[in-house]
């Protein structure tokens, strides 16, 4: 495959199963109990147990339905749907445009041209050929796993032996299914078969995306934090907002020292699941200028987040928005200030 050039700086790109009886295998199990859609749920065909997973994916715009009340759940899914599903995974966005000359492959649809250059770029797909993706041909669950393996890359585990009994996990797909069946990602579909040349349902390819998205797998370093201390505030313009109104966070700095601070340019996301703060990770390819922000003695300033700068699924729940500040003219370890401010996301 021909790899797109990496000579142009990634801040171009910133313009940016074994049919278990375990509930936690892929397939759904035999003659399932089906989803009643809803107003915020228009599938049919979900099986009761997965319509929070799939209802998630929805609403954060991983996957659509085939049609206006079905999923899909039991029917395959064709190479550039599912490449372009993990390219959202990464952080890609309807609306981010890439050179077309990185394109390599003459039969993508128009719809998935950004998507297949941005995976391209990060070395995530092959084709078929030099110069065929093989778009319309239905995904196996092999090269589901190394797209998904290479996708996700920064959240999987790296075993270094095999943790499974897949005769059929082998060659080009041994890594990649070897690192999500040890992540918990995948199951077999039986307990020596991977089912590696068998095409992967929408469901089951559902299942590993969700997985894969969830923050469980980015846990915080932090504990508990302020939300002001040592003269440093952090406010959130409300205390409640909702994914299907509200495109992100606006918050606001205050410094009431007789100094300066410097802090990171990217703000962390995290979400409380229990006692424990979980991590949503960042698109790939943000870029920041090479300026180290600051806020001044006596100053205030306003920011704003936003939810798409983040390729973790987010569901409803309480969250947090943090940040680390040094003090300019401190080397000292003991000055440094990390606070947050917390607030609750609806549906």
């Amino acid at each position: 495959m021909k790899k797109a050039p990496h000579i142009i700086a990634a801040a171009t790109l910133a313009g940016m199963i074994f049919v278990s009886t375990n509930p936690s295998a892929e397939a759904a199990s035999f003659d399932p109990v089906l989803a009643q859609p809803t107003s915020t749920f228009p599938f049919t065909d979900v099986p009761a147990e997965r319509v929070e997973m799939v209802s998630a994916l929805y609403q954060n715009k991983f996957f659509n339905g085939v049609s206006a009340d079905k999923f899909g759940w039991d029917l395959p899914i064709k190479r550039v749907d599912a490449a372009m599903i993990a390219a959202r995974g990464m952080g890609f966005r309807k609306g981010n445009s890439m050179p077309e000359e990185w394109l390599t492959f003459r039969d993508i649809p128009g719809r998935a041209k950004d998507a297949i250059i941005y995976l391209q770029f990060y070395e995530v797909v092959n084709g078929k050929t030099e110069t065929l993706f093989g778009s319309n041909d239905m995904i196996t669950r092999g090269e589901a796993a190394i797209i998904l393996a290479r996708a996700y890359n920064d959240v999987l585990l790296s075993p270094t032996e095999t943790v499974h009994s897949f005769t059929d996990a082998t060659g080009r797909y041994a890594e990649a299914i070897n690192r999500l069946a040890a992540t918990g990602i995948v199951n077999g579909k039986t307990p020596d078969r991977f089912g590696t040349n068998d095409p992967v349902t929408r469901g089951a390819f559902a299942m590993m995306v969700s997985r894969l998205s969830d923050p469980a797998l980015s846990p915080s370093s932090y504990g508990s934090l302020p939300s002001s201390q040592d003269g440093l505030t952090m406010e959130v313009e409300k205390n409640t907002y909702s994914l299907s109104s509200d495109t992100g966070i606006s918050l606001t700095l205050i410094n009431a020292t007789d100094f300066r601070y410097e802090y990171h340019h990217g703000y962390a996301l995290e979400k409380k699941q229990g006692d424990k703060w979980l991590g949503l990770r960042s698109n790939y390819g943000i870029s920041y200028p090479p300026i180290i922000p600051t806020i001044e003695a006596g100053e205030s300033q306003r920011g704003n987040v936003r939810f798409d700068s983040f390729r973790t699924l987010m569901t409803a729940g309480e969250y947090r928005i943090r940040n680390t500040f040094y003090p300019w003219d401190s080397l000292n370890k003991e000055d440094v200030v990390s606070i947050a401010a917390y607030f609750t996301i609806t549906e």
